[in-house]
């Protein structure tokens, strides 16, 4: 009876603690400085990461690994006139789901007089026989709110009687523009969405993921104004870190390789958690059956016919594993209870076995 009861006691010691704890922490896609993000040591114990070997700036940051769940996403990419001509039936059929186009780039094109991006117009056009959600950017060289004004009263000529499932995001990257107060730039982002707005489409703003975490903007105000924030950070997998708390876009790489596109280019992904599928069509922008967004001035209704659905395709369907490593939280919790069955049985067969 005694040894009968140290059998299973050992048996529910090793299935617990091997098995158990196997599931839980193992990270074995996640052991070098590049995938570790530097977190708070709470921050990071609450959102269920592990230490690994690695420096940080912060004195209480650590190197957090956070092999687990992330949010549901979809696929999408970035580009301007750098890729050239694209097949975009491949690209969709490689899983994208949303492009976002350059609009107006840095430079003033001598042929045009304008830094509307040479490629906009074809790749608009293209998308269009797509069912490529759409989006567009224009690089920012603003640091004032006249130049500001400047800079989108042109975007909006350019992308006049244009639909976009997407917002038009102002990318703010120039490094005259991070030497101006938190203040300052703030109130220009945001001075930049409103007049986005007015013409009735989504707006929103491009800037790296450092500089959100460094808080050179006041991004909780940019946000409580109904803005959007598309951050970028390279070496991240977005299957296995989540800069959801960051951003609505994450851009993760301008490296990547899709099918039908020759060359590199940007690819990003869109968390689908807490976003309103409806609000382009609360702004008029819900389908291409409504494409003049700028004759809505009175503040009409607009009636864009039945609500769109997100699709979501099966490529982030294995998000919850690591090769097979991490099981999901059922199957975890079934083997805690099972190892707990085996101790506790164990135990009272050793007290019995004492008290005989």
């Amino acid at each position: 009876m005694y040894l009968f009861s140290i059998y299973f006691f050992i048996i529910g010691l090793f299935n617990h603690f091997v098995f158990v704890k196997a599931n839980i922490n193992i990270y074995s896609l996640c052991k070098n400085d590049i995938e570790g993000l530097c977190l708070p040591t709470e921050v990071c114990s609450t959102k269920g990461g592990a230490y690994i070997s690695g420096v940080c700036s912060g004195d209480n940051d650590i190197k957090c690994c956070q092999n687990l769940p992330t949010p549901d996403f979809i696929k999408g990419i970035d580009i301007s006139f750098w890729q050239n001509e694209i097949d975009y039936n491949k690209v969709e059929e490689a899983g994208i789901e949303f492009v976002i186009m350059r609009a107006m780039g840095s430079r003033v094109d001598v042929n045009t007089g304008s830094r509307i991006d040479t490629q906009f117009e074809n790749n608009y056009s293209k998308v269009m026989n797509t069912k490529l959600k759409k989006g567009a950017y224009v690089y920012s060289l603003a640091t004032n709110k006249a130049e500001m004004k400047k800079e989108i009263d042109e975007l909006l000529e350019i992308i006049n009687g244009k639909s976009f499932e997407l917002p038009i995001y102002i990318d703010i990257e120039e490094e005259s523009q991070f030497v101006m107060s938190k203040k300052e730039l703030t109130e220009m982002i945001i001075y930049g969405c409103d007049l986005i707005k007015e013409k009735k489409y989504n707006a929103g703003i491009y800037i790296g993921c450092l500089k959100v975490e460094e808080k050179v903007i006041d991004v909780d105000l940019i946000k409580e104004r109904g803005n959007e924030i598309w951050c970028a950070r390279y070496h991240y997998d977005p299957s296995k870190h989540d800069f959801s708390d960051l951003a609505t876009v994450f851009q993760y790489t301008n490296e990547g390789t899709v099918d039908g596109i020759e060359g590199n280019v940007d690819l990003d992904v869109r968390y689908t958690l807490n976003i309103n599928e409806n609000a382009n069509k609360e702004n008029c922008n819900c389908s291409e059956s409504f494409p003049n967004n700028t004759t809505t001035e009175n503040n009409e209704a607009c009636d864009c016919g039945s609500d769109s659905t997100n699709n979501k395709n099966d490529y982030n369907s294995n998000s919850n594993t690591d090769n097979g490593n991490i099981s999901d939280n059922k199957s975890n919790t079934n083997r805690f209870n099972s190892s707990k069955y085996f101790i506790f049985i164990s135990i009272f067969f050793i007290i019995i076995s004492a008290l005989i």
